[in-house]
């Protein structure tokens, strides 16, 4: 197998630094240049005027002419009350600049010389054979039979048992009847014996016999580490270049710009104004000649 690996030197990475590329781009934006200003402005509407009676006002103790009699004399008012609408308006402004942002794309080439050995690796497979002889020998078994014959001789017993009964004859009618109880006698004597035979299994007759057997032979194999044979030739370089990018050159410039001024109006509390006002006297707790200018 020839492959080609790199020397032990390692390479050699030349940077020639970092160079611009292409135009460059350009961004303006407007931004804020400080945090804002808000001032209100109260403006008045349109006025609403209701007109009510008021309470008596500066009530005095007064004589009634000729009677003598004194009677509680006031002030009669009226209340004007005036509710004008109002509107708060608020007016922002915020300082604002222009920001231009100038962006130089850049670039890096890197050079990669690497130098490289040829080498030729020869791999020669090895494995380790393991044979194993295991001897065997032949074992014949024989098994005779037997019987045996089995001779039963059983003794037997004659029993003879003699019943004796007298007779005479009758008279009248001269018939024979039987007199007295019969009168039994038994008698043994030995008789023949029972003679039986019987064929039984015996205890076998076992013989063997041994004889050297085919022996048994095995084989196992393993890999063994194999052979390893390196060779090298003649060393060569190669060249990569690589561009790769590098960080941009980034400007930024500020300029003042109009502020933008914003309007907001809401809905402000209503101013209300109250006057009272004398229009007239009246009396109070007035008598029958008065009660039409009762307070």
């Amino acid at each position: 197998m020839l492959t080609a690996r790199p020397s032990r030197a390692g390479p050699l990475v030349l940077g020639l630094g970092a160079t611009l590329l292409g135009d460059a781009s350009v961004v303006s934006e407007d931004v804020p240049s400080g945090p804002p200003v808000a001032e209100d402005e109260t403006v008045r509407g349109e006025s609403v005027t209701t007109t009510a009676a008021g309470p008596p006002a500066n009530c005095r103790r007064v004589d009634q002419g000729k009677s003598g009699k004194t009677v509680e004399k006031c002030d009669k008012t009226e209340i004007d009350t005036t509710v004008t609408q109002t509107t708060i308006v608020t007016t922002t402004t915020t300082p604002m600049e222009t920001v231009t942002t100038t962006t130089q794309p850049r670039e890096t080439v890197i050079t990669t010389v690497t130098p490289f050995t040829p080498t030729t690796t020869t791999t020669q497979q090895r494995e380790t054979v393991v044979t194993t002889t295991q001897q065997t020998e032949d074992v014949t078994t024989t098994t005779q039979t037997t019987e045996r014959t089995v001779t039963t001789s059983q003794p037997t017993t004659i029993t003879s048992t003699t019943t004796t009964t007298v007779f005479s004859f009758s008279r009248p009618g001269n018939a024979l009847v039987p007199v007295g109880t019969p009168t039994v006698t038994t008698a043994t004597r030995p008789g023949p014996a029972i003679v039986t035979q019987e064929q039984i299994p015996g205890e076998p007759i076992v013989t063997t016999s041994r004889a050297a057997g085919q022996p048994i032979v095995t084989e196992e194999r393993t890999p063994a580490d194999p052979v390893v044979t390196v060779s090298e030739g003649e060393a060569f370089t190669e060249t990569t270049t690589d561009t790769v990018p590098a960080e941009p050159v980034v400007t930024v410039e500020r300029s003042p710009t109009d502020s933008t001024v914003t309007v907001t109006e809401a809905p402000g509390p209503p101013e209300v104004e109250t006057r009272t006002r004398t229009t007239g006297s009246c009396v109070r707790n007035p008598g029958k000649g008065d009660r039409d200018n009762a307070c």
